[in-house]
């Protein structure tokens, strides 16, 4: 599902009070890959903190969004093991190479499509994309 900018700001202000602090914590638990947890145990773990028995899926995926951001070394090999804090370079380098893969398809399929734009609406488009 695709979310607009104004759809990103209200998760975010919606991210209840301590749910970062409680997420880093459980994350704090689970140094190296060995030690991962599943997404689905995060929320449920994230929910005994007080004051945060309703927090979503979508809030906590955005607390490890905002939180890696801050520059925290949480990882996910994407392997069904779960999120885990680096434990040694070699893990921060293979959810590294994964992740940075996984933004390289994404910029060539903005590429393939605003190609297609360009063909579509010509100068118009070109125009608005180079404004940003």
């Amino acid at each position: 599902m695709l979310m607009n900018k104004k759809t990103m700001i209200s998760i975010q202000n919606e991210l209840p009070p301590g749910l970062e602090k409680a997420v880093l914590s459980i994350l704090a638990r689970c140094a190296g890959q060995k030690r991962a947890v599943g997404r689905g145990r995060l929320v449920e773990l994230a929910r005994l903190s007080p004051g945060l028995g309703q927090a979503s899926d979508r809030q906590v995926r955005k607390a490890i969004e905002n939180l890696r951001e801050q520059g925290v070394l949480i990882c996910n090999l994407l392997d069904g093991e779960g999120y885990f804090m680096a434990d040694t370079l070699e893990e921060y380098q293979a959810f590294r190479a994964q992740y940075g893969s996984y933004a390289f398809t994404m910029l060539e399929k903005i590429k393939a499509m605003d190609r297609a734009a360009d063909e579509r609406w010509g100068e118009e488009r070109t125009l608005q994309r180079r404004m940003f």
